[in-house]
């Protein structure tokens, strides 16, 4: 079992990679070398930082408090 959770993680950061690569030549081409690289390196970071992060929990009550607050 441990070895197929393995295989399926790495073909996930694989994957990712393939992405950022693809993200990659539309930012230098419209931005330029520089500003892409920066653009490409903030994605990156972001990105892998958003993904590690576990996103809080909200209740069914705090979720619809949260549409009486607005209205």
């Amino acid at each position: 079992m441990k070895k197929w959770v393995n295989k399926i993680i790495n073909r996930i950061k694989q994957w990712r990679l393939v992405g950022y690569i693809v993200l990659a030549k539309p930012l230098i081409d419209t931005h330029g070398m520089e500003q892409g690289i920066i653009e490409l390196f903030l994605l990156v970071v972001l990105g892998e930082l958003s993904a590690r992060t576990k996103t809080k929990q909200i209740t069914n009550e705090e979720f619809k408090d949260s549409f009486d607050d607005k209205e």
